[in-house]
């Protein structure tokens, strides 16, 4: 009787279950579907925050032109710290306005943190990149530059590339013993100071550089391919990851030149491993289900991981959004940096390309690179990194030539070509003989000439700019 009676009372309480069960089955997989987009959600941003770092970073001290300063190798540990400060303080803002052109000039004259980003970035993006799912900033398009005082001014700029910026109330930036220590060093003379051109060549221009950057000594590097062709367990192992389950599958053909083509199907799907490092991915199976940027962003970061690519060593230069067979699609190009320097070469500076189609990466084109192991080379130890200025004094004719052919000599043409750059900064060229070259780059709207830093020596010109 009591073994009935239990029978019938577990019974009764299963069939109670199955029936709570089954009319909230809907609630529960949405429940858990919503965990799910929360645990995406915290991947995509990690994601975004690996990648997403600043091309270029001064601190300006105020107080007579030539007191600013570029940051270049610490760039990686100041940039995390100021990550903190606009995650606390863009988090908890709810009060936003737009400033003109005339603001935004008033600034030069302030104590600042200036963060030029690689690209000109959605406000969406840049939540994401600080460490915020989204923040007051979301709406905005076209972010360049951050703008930071380390004075009581009660807000943060984000300039815009259209012209004028967007002024977010804070509650006023804390004190950073980094930039105290960081101006001592200056006022001791063991820093690289930088003024305006507009000081010393009387240009209307807010480019910095150097007078003396004899302080810079970057050395020369050899350059080698991340990926030896020669080791099979590292080929396959790269080529596992990337076909996962449908490796079992997959045709390798190994071409006379060393080059490997891992195949999946009739060529659905292609991996080439090339022995200068370059990797050429397709996958032309193409869903037609959507995912936003993020979500995109995430596959290619991953795949990156799968292919060997350490996310330390590369960083995100442009997004943008295009279509590929009828659906969207977005494109990421991502480029490396040495010793806080950018990596350029005669391709510019995307030196990873990946197209996100459907819910998958659709293509991905790059040259995984690094550094020969103690290969620096200081063959010209005993000269001084030259000024950009210089370089300007010595290459004025070949300049002229190049951005104002036909005019007169005078002083409104050297205003014309100084006033066609863009940007001056001090890079690592890779060379044809694969050697990593500190030099000076000069960007105008549409070209490039980049300069051995030490000899002068023009390496390339005339190119279009990335």
């Amino acid at each position: 009787m009591i073994k009935e009676r239990i029978k019938t009372f577990v019974l009764t309480a299963l069939f109670i279950t199955s029936l709570v069960l089954t009319a909230l089955n809907l609630d529960l997989a949405d429940y858990f579907s919503g965990y799910g987009n929360f645990f995406a959600s915290i991947e995509n941003t990690r994601d975004i925050e690996y990648h997403f770092k600043p091309s270029r970073l001064f601190v300006h001290f105020a107080g007579g032109d030539g007191n600013n300063v570029e940051i270049i190798e610490q760039k990686s540990e100041y940039w995390q710290q100021l990550k903190e400060i606009l995650n606390a303080e863009i988090g908890r803002a709810s009060r936003v306005g737009e400033v003109d052109e005339s603001g935004v000039q008033k600034l030069a004259d302030m104590r600042t943190i200036e963060v030029q980003l690689a690209f000109p970035s959605e406000g969406r993006i840049l939540s994401k990149a600080i460490g915020l799912d989204k923040s007051i900033l979301d709406r905005y398009k076209g972010i360049d530059t951050i703008i930071i005082p380390l004075v009581d001014d009660g807000g943060i700029y984000f300039l815009l590339s259209q012209g004028g910026a967007v002024r977010v109330e804070t509650g006023g930036v804390k004190k950073l013993t980094i930039i105290d220590e960081l101006e001592d060093s200056m006022n001791e003379g063991n820093l690289v100071k930088y003024y305006s051109i507009k000081s010393l060549l009387g240009i209307e221009s807010n480019l910095l550089i150097p007078i003396d950057p004899s302080n810079y000594k970057y050395p020369y590097f050899k350059s080698k391919s991340s990926i030896d062709i020669k080791n099979e367990d590292a080929l396959v192992e790269m080529a596992q990851n990337v076909f996962k389950e449908k490796y079992d599958f997959v045709n390798r053909v190994i071409e006379t030149g060393g080059a490997n083509s891992f195949i999946y199907g009739f060529g659905e799907r292609v991996l080439r491993i090339q022995p200068d490092g370059k990797i050429e991915y397709l996958n032309e199976t193409v869903s037609k289900a959507q995912i936003d940027q993020f979500e995109a962003f995430s596959r290619v970061s991953r795949l990156l991981s799968e292919m060997g690519i350490d996310s330390k060593e590369i960083y995100l230069v442009a997004a943008e959004k295009t279509k590929i067979k009828g659906s969207d699609a977005y494109v990421f190009s991502f480029s490396y940096n040495i010793d806080g320097l950018r990596f350029s070469s005669d391709t510019g500076i995307e030196h990873i390309k990946a197209t996100v189609a459907g819910n998958e990466v659709y293509s991905l084109t790059g040259m995984i690179v690094g550094i020969e192991d103690n290969m620096a080379y200081n063959v010209f130890s005993d000269l001084n990194t030259l000024s950009p200025q210089a370089i300007l004094n010595e290459n004025f004719d070949f300049f002229k030539s190049e951005l104002a052919p036909g005019e007169e000599q005078g002083i409104e043409m050297t205003e014309n070509v100084l006033s066609r750059f863009r940007s001056i900064e001090l890079v690592y060229f890779l060379s044809d003989e694969n050697m990593f070259i500190p030099s000076w780059s000069f960007e105008t709207e549409d070209s490039r000439y980049v300069f051995d830093a030490y000899t002068g020596e023009r390496l390339s010109y005339g190119l279009g700019k990335s």
